[in-house]
């Protein structure tokens, strides 16, 4: 389930960039057509760095995703690893007590 959402929150995020990367590329084209090649290379430039960003803040959005996947793996392993020493500790316990009455009935 975390590795799907993960996955959806990636899917989701990298759709808005390629949205806004469209969108951007759309006014590109416009102000191309309005003012000339001197905006265009300029705003190629603009796109460009809004790109960046934005793929930056996907990858740091996938790092905080993958580490709280981490994290819920790391949490949910421990609480195994918990119920599995309780168990343990009762088995232990039981036959502790098991062996106590054996040697009680034996004298």
């Amino acid at each position: 389930i975390s590795t799907q959402n993960v996955e959806n929150k990636y899917t989701k995020c990298g759709e808005s960039v390629y949205r806004m990367w469209r969108i951007s590329i759309q006014n590109v084209e416009n102000q191309y057509r309005k003012c000339g090649e001197s905006v265009y290379r300029i705003s190629i430039q603009n796109v460009e760095n809004q790109y960046t960003k934005c793929g930056e803040s996907v990858h740091k959005m996938w790092r905080i995703s993958i580490q709280n996947v981490e994290n819920q793996y790391t949490k949910c392993g421990e609480s195994v690893h918990k119920m599995w020493r309780i168990s343990t500790q009762n088995v232990e316990n039981q036959y502790t007590e098991s062996v106590h009455k054996t040697k009680k009935i034996r004298t």
